[in-house]
């Protein structure tokens, strides 16, 4: 791990006690995301020259920086991804190249220059199992809020993927009200909280539309996988069913902004909201990891939904495999 050593004169980590006194002057500082608002606030007052990087839907992760050091945390994920996970990614990178360079050089192309330049050194992750690749493209900034999206006021959102409400608080957080927000959660324990969440959004006066649903090509039911943190549908019988539907169906108003992070569906919902994405051009916030072909299936889908979108970037928000968010906008 000697590839890491440096970072520390680079990156600074602090824990809640000590964040008001440290010196973070020129340096990266990491952020637990439960104080990373009244962090950047008081940071920002007291005149710190840094890189504000927020850790956010990860607090396992987000616990261990607090009191670790970067490399340690580079080490833990070093373990985490073991030889036999390392090795299905290199084959699974190793067969797309081989069977769809065409598609991966029509996806590069689509690409701004800055996201052509992460493409490439995430495909060189999954090649080599090297998480260099992974933190030279590392964006510390808050998922899904891109420095490049140029926010409407009061806009229309689909929230593919919901979990318990944390996008939607986000968008509370950094002053942008959404008027109509359509949200999206399977699961049980994560839609209970999600209600919680919604409550205090809707007191901003955001008009929520909840749903126990899943969002897919077509409605109906389909059988799914519950986990807390990766509930996912499946194509084969399980414990559990859930109700799915259409964007193109279930929203009817104009939309702005969709994000989906659905464990692998981001084909087919896309294809069930090709009508609004048509018609409406919003801006997209697509995962594109869950699956070995997202990375170039998903980015020419879309344009093949609708040509007249003209900006694709990409933005890597894990120094690992996952959390790879393809953005797309007029």
């Amino acid at each position: 791990m000697k590839q890491y050593s440096d970072l520390n004169e680079l990156i600074k980590v602090v824990n809640s006690p000590e964040y008001k006194s440290a010196d973070t002057s020129d340096r990266e500082v990491l952020v637990h995301s439960a104080i990373r608002d009244k962090m950047h606030e008081e940071m920002l007052a007291k005149g710190s020259s840094y890189r504000f990087h927020f850790l956010t839907r990860v607090p396992v992760i987000g616990k261990f920086l607090m009191n670790r050091r970067i490399n340690e945390y580079l080490r833990w994920i070093d373990s985490i991804y073991t030889d036999d996970y390392r090795r299905k990614h290199q084959e699974d990178a190793e067969e797309e190249l081989r069977t769809h360079g065409k598609e991966l050089l029509d996806t590069y192309e689509l690409l701004d220059e800055e996201s052509k330049s992460i493409f490439l050194k995430l495909i060189c992750l999954r090649l080599f199992g090297d998480f260099n690749y992974a933190t030279s493209v590392y964006n510390g900034s808050e998922q899904y809020f891109s420095k490049k999206i140029d926010w409407k006021n009061r806009p229309n959102i689909v929230d593919g993927g919901g979990y318990i409400g944390d996008t939607l608080l986000a968008f509370l957080n950094k002053g942008i009200i959404p008027n109509e927000y359509y949200i999206y959660e399977l699961e049980d324990s994560n839609y209970k909280q999600l209600i919680r969440n919604v409550r205090i959004a809707s007191d901003k006066g955001v008009n929520v539309h909840i749903r126990k649903k899943g969002i897919y090509s077509k409605n109906g039911e389909l059988y799914f996988v519950a986990d807390k943190d990766s509930s996912k549908i499946v194509d084969y019988k399980t414990e559990d069913s859930i109700e799915v539907v259409k964007i193109d169906s279930d929203v009817k108003e104009k939309i702005d902004f969709i994000k989906m992070d659905i464990e692998g569906s981001e084909v087919e919902a896309l294809l069930g909201a090709s009508e609004t994405i048509r018609k409406y051009s919003p801006t997209l916030a697509i995962c594109i990891y869950h699956k070995k072909d997202d990375f170039w299936k998903i980015p020419l889908l879309i344009k093949e939904i609708n040509p007249e979108y003209n900006k694709y970037w990409i933005e890597q928000y894990q120094m690992g495999y996952n959390e790879t968010v393809l953005f797309v906008s007029k």
